[in-house]
């Protein structure tokens, strides 16, 4: 909005120096200032009505699009274009009208009217008070265009390394999928859960093409879910109603294999204990330093969940969200039967997706009532995870880029009527013998300055800016370098483009076309 206020602005501010022989006639004979800046402020609003009406159009369609594309982001269903967002917007068009009508009319004062009909017809040009307002409106235009490419920047870059992030297992060629055992058919605790599941797994690894296949309450990336309070046996006991807290999960013996969870030190949980035999426990990496520090935990005992458990092995750390820096947790086996719900994983070396239907058939097959849900990749799966943070770089993305395309526009359309104006001040340098080569490059740094100047204030009040994003970004500093340096070629790069094209022209002036306008 603001990059086309000041082009709109810069629209009519030309216009203005266009007509201002035509304003000054009507105003001395007798055109009031006051009617006279009624007609511009009138003619300011058209355009602004007209651009607001389209934009409002084009953003009902953008909106439809971004819900249509990020379904599963949190909510979605508030994401419209209600009576306050279109009131709001025509509020918007209405400054933008009254701000561009009033930079151009108050451009013009008496005196460059008195000067205006001094002039001859063909002799009048842009003042230098015009050419400056228009570069001044162009350089604050291309500072906050600078501003939102530096956020944009800063929150896609945060948004890769996010999605780049180490989970602590695989994430390529890996199927999840949700099942939930309902509690009046399989008794929880009890061996109806442990059993279904037990065969589930046999049947789903026997499949073609599966190479692993595991059970757990929540993969990585997955959420939190829940956790519980335990104590060290061989430690000295906590004071009364303390307690230390890691997260729970139960898996079967394979699941780490399955999930590409490396096995550090001890085993996995051994199959062949049912129920309440099913006392040993695995332990995060980082249980492991948090809690047994200069001492080997395996073969120690956890007091939780009111029964003793010994810690068999020692995994490496997940996250359980993106992002999220591992926490402690406790893996407990399936074999216990105290789990009715989890999600299978599936692993395979070629297209996964394809055992997403053979799977679910292996499932209905032994229970055809009971529901699977979610069946994403692990790929998918973190995807969704981040998608507040994909919606918000896309969306800043998107904004920067147009308003980006507006700057060079702006650039485009100043540059080309400065041009028109000094046709004939260009056309007699070449006569006199300037060279082309350098009047090219003499045009282009008019251009250019701008642009320049518009770069330096956006980088400057980007750092300050900047800052206020700062707990939106993952592993990014507030003032990278890289996105800095990016930016400032990018912008340069644009506008120098946006330049080449009148400047060429320029210096591709004939002289005797040129002087003949004068």
């Amino acid at each position: 909005m603001e990059a086309a206020l000041r082009n709109v602005a810069n629209l009519l501010v030309a216009r203005g120096v266009a007509r201002r022989k035509e304003v000054a006639i009507r105003a001395a004979m007798g055109g009031g200032k006051l009617r006279l800046l009624r007609e511009r402020l009138m003619e300011s609003f058209l355009l602004s009505s007209a651009g607001g009406a389209a934009g409002l159009l084009l953003a009902y369609g953008a909106v439809q699009w971004l819900v249509h594309l990020r379904e599963g982001m949190s909510r979605v269903d508030a994401i419209h274009i209600d009576g306050a967002v279109a009131a709001f917007t025509v509020g918007l068009i209405l400054l933008c009208a009254l701000f561009a009508g009033l930079v151009a009319s108050l451009s013009t004062n008496d005196k460059q009217l008195l000067t205006a009909l001094q002039d001859s017809a063909r002799g009048s040009s842009a003042g230098h008070a015009h050419t400056r307002l228009r570069k001044s409106l162009l350089a604050a235009e291309v500072g906050l265009t600078v501003v939102l490419l530096v956020a944009a920047g800063l929150l896609l870059k945060s948004y890769e390394r996010l999605r780049s992030v180490n989970m602590g297992c695989m994430t390529q060629n890996v199927l999840t999928m949700r099942i939930g055992l309902p509690e009046a058919r399989y008794k929880t605790p009890g061996p109806g859960p442990a059993n279904f599941l037990d065969t589930l797994l046999e049947r789903v690894r026997a499949l073609p093409g599966v190479e692993a296949a595991g059970f757990v309450e929540a993969v990585p990336g997955q959420g939190y879910w829940e956790d519980s309070s335990f104590n060290i046996v061989e430690h000295p006991p906590l004071p009364q109603g303390k307690g230390f807290f890691a997260i729970n999960r139960w898996a079967d013996p394979k699941y780490f294999a399955a999930m590409g969870i490396p096995l550090l030190r001890g085993r996995s949980f051994d199959p062949s204990l049912r129920l309440d035999k099913a006392n040993e426990i695995v332990i995060s990496d980082s249980f492991a330093k948090q809690y047994f520090p200069g001492e080997e935990p395996l073969g120690k005992h956890l007091h939780t969940n009111n029964k003793d458990y010994t810690i068999v092995g020692i995994v490496g750390d997940t996250r359980y969200v993106i992002g999220a820096e591992p926490l402690p947790i406790k893996y407990f086996s399936l074999a216990s039967g105290e789990q009715s719900s989890g999600t299978l994983v599936i692993r395979s070396s070629r297209d996964v997706e394809a055992l997403a239907m053979p799977v679910q058939r292996a499932v209905s097959e032994l229970d055809h009532d009971l529901p699977v849900s979610d069946v994403l990749t692990m790929d998918q799966l973190l995807g969704k995870s981040t998608l507040d943070e994909s919606f918000n770089a896309t969306l800043l993305v998107g904004f920067a880029a147009l308003s980006l395309l507006l700057a060079a526009v702006g650039m485009f359309g100043v540059l080309s009527y400065i041009v028109a104006q000094r046709t004939g001040e260009i056309g007699i340098r070449i006569a006199l013998g300037a060279q082309r080569d350098q009047l090219l490059g003499t045009v282009l740094l008019d251009g250019l300055r701008p642009a320049l100047l518009g770069l330096v204030l956006g980088l400057a009040g980007s750092v300050a800016v900047v800052r206020l994003i700062r707990s939106m970004l993952y592993e990014t500093q507030p003032l990278d370098p890289a996105v800095f340096v990016g930016v400032a070629v990018t912008l340069l790069l644009v506008a120098a483009t946006a330049c080449l094209i009148p400047a060429w022209r320029a210096s591709r002036l004939d002289p005797m076309q040129a002087l003949r306008t004068e």
